[in-house]
């Protein structure tokens, strides 16, 4: 596995566990003193090819992943206000990353994002990138990076999500989330000499 110093990862054991929420009020609080830079992975099993895995329309990106992944930075966009990649910006990243890949690429992808983000602290802030912070979305991510923290939010449900399965004895912390509170709050975690921690 790769080492992914000052990355902050959080996945989620089930749906609707709050991850986005919980990441975006790490990153309005982080962002009023240094840079942020933030990324959403979307998984995509391959050969699923039609549909979505979470019911319904979905959002076209299974439909359309044609290659193994594809990474796009995030541009601020009313029209898609709601999106988990928007509401990164809004709160306050610098930039952000959406990685889109197969599972069977999922080593590729996570390899490519990592120099894309490194890329990107070194333009942020050239004479020390190691200050501009990394907030991650993905469960799936940490099989292929070791971040300094990999917080595994938990909601009401008692299903865990197979992606979960895979990295729960790879977790920092198990974090529950009920009813709009955190069993830890976004505003213990801390950012400091290009490193994050629990205070």
């Amino acid at each position: 596995m790769e080492s992914a110093p000052g990355m902050l990862l959080i996945g989620a054991a089930d749906r609707n566990a709050g991850k986005t929420t919980f990441a975006c009020q790490v990153i309005e609080r982080v962002a009023r003193a240094r840079a942020v830079v933030a990324a959403k992975v979307t998984t995509v099993q391959a050969g699923q090819g039609h549909g979505c895995p979470r019911g319904g329309e979905g959002c076209g990106v299974c439909r359309s992943l044609e290659v193994p992944y594809v990474i796009e930075r995030e541009v601020a966009d009313a029209a898609l206000a709601g999106k988990d990649s928007q509401r990164m910006l809004a709160a306050g990243a610098a930039a952000v990353l959406w990685l889109k890949v197969r599972t069977d690429a999922a080593q590729a992808g996570a390899q490519a994002l990592w120099t894309r983000v490194t890329a990107l602290r070194q333009a942020l802030a050239p004479a020390s990138p190691d200050e501009v912070a990394v907030v991650c979305e993905s469960n799936r991510l940490r099989l292929a990076l070791t971040p300094d923290l990999f917080l595994l939010l938990r909601g009401e449900s008692e299903a865990v999500k197979a992606s979960a399965a895979e990295v729960w004895p790879l977790k920092s912390a198990l974090v529950w989330h009920r009813e709009g509170c955190y069993s830890l709050e976004p505003g213990a975690l801390r950012f400091d000499a290009g490193k994050w921690f629990v205070a």
